[in-house]
């Protein structure tokens, strides 16, 4: 990502509606991101897969290896596990949309409408009692 250029360069090229509303005129620090990719790669494979593991001998050794303190290394673990837990969330709201939670149950009820309209029935055009008659796949 360096390689492309300043990070405060690329954050301009992001929309700046929607989630990344307010990003163009977020401060960057180019050092800090430094400081991240040294505490990362001085990680092992393992750590990086599962920061669950990295206990405080571990984290001195990182620290030391990064060229940090263990003070930034559990701020970055917990900055992790932050952002982790909202992704998590954001995951699960989208997913509750995408099965019902959202849109889909105002669907359901115009279908029902819109059949009881069309034929008198209870549902819409494949729903048993629809205008079609009775259930399609029995």
């Amino acid at each position: 990502m360096r390689r492309m250029g300043p990070l405060k360069d690329l954050l301009k090229l992001l929309p700046s509606a929607g989630p990344f509303k307010g990003l163009d005129s977020a401060q960057v620090d180019d050092g800090q991101f430094r400081r991240i990719e040294a505490i990362i790669n001085s990680m092992t494979p393992e750590e990086r897969q599962r920061p669950q593991v990295i206990n405080p001998s571990r984290k001195k050794r990182v620290a030391a290896g990064s060229g940090t303190s263990v003070v930034e290394i559990n701020r970055l673990l917990k900055q992790y596990k932050t952002m982790r837990k909202m992704m998590k969330g954001a995951k699960g709201k989208m997913m509750r949309r995408m099965l019902g939670g959202g849109a889909a149950p105002n669907l359901e009820k115009m279908a029902e409408k819109l059949g009881k309209k069309m034929k008198g029935g209870k549902g819409g055009p494949l729903l048993p009692g629809g205008p079609f008659g009775g259930n399609p796949f029995g």
